[in-house]
């Protein structure tokens, strides 16, 4: 995860951090959380693969998921994702509608 985030950092410029344990969601202590604060949206990088399972059974097939929230235009969101395509060891970027997860799902994401 640690790797990912110095990759994502490198490439995006931005200053990915690793959430203390004490700032995690109790159900998601065992999945890493690394933040990111820019002036319009805060990014989180979540581990959904960790050795204790997965955090959203519903995506066994993708390893790390990134939150956004804030207020990126549709071109901004269309130049992030070509970006992390970019990023070496990054294999797939895809944007996952929120409407495709369950509330509980949702929660954990929180």
């Amino acid at each position: 995860m640690h790797k990912i985030s110095w990759l994502l950092n490198e490439q995006l410029g931005f200053d990915f951090r690793r959430l203390d344990e004490t700032e995690e969601n109790s159900e998601k202590k065992n999945f890493s959380v690394y933040q990111h604060e820019s002036n319009n949206a805060s990014f989180s990088l979540i581990e959904n693969k960790s050795k204790d399972g997965l955090l959203l059974k519903k995506l066994d097939n993708i390893d790390y998921l990134l939150k956004i929230e804030g207020a990126l235009s549709n071109s901004e969101l269309d130049n992030l994702q070509k970006q992390i395509r970019q990023t070496s060891g990054i294999y797939a970027c895809l944007i996952i509608e929120l409407s495709v997860l369950k509330k509980k799902e949702l929660d954990l994401l929180a």
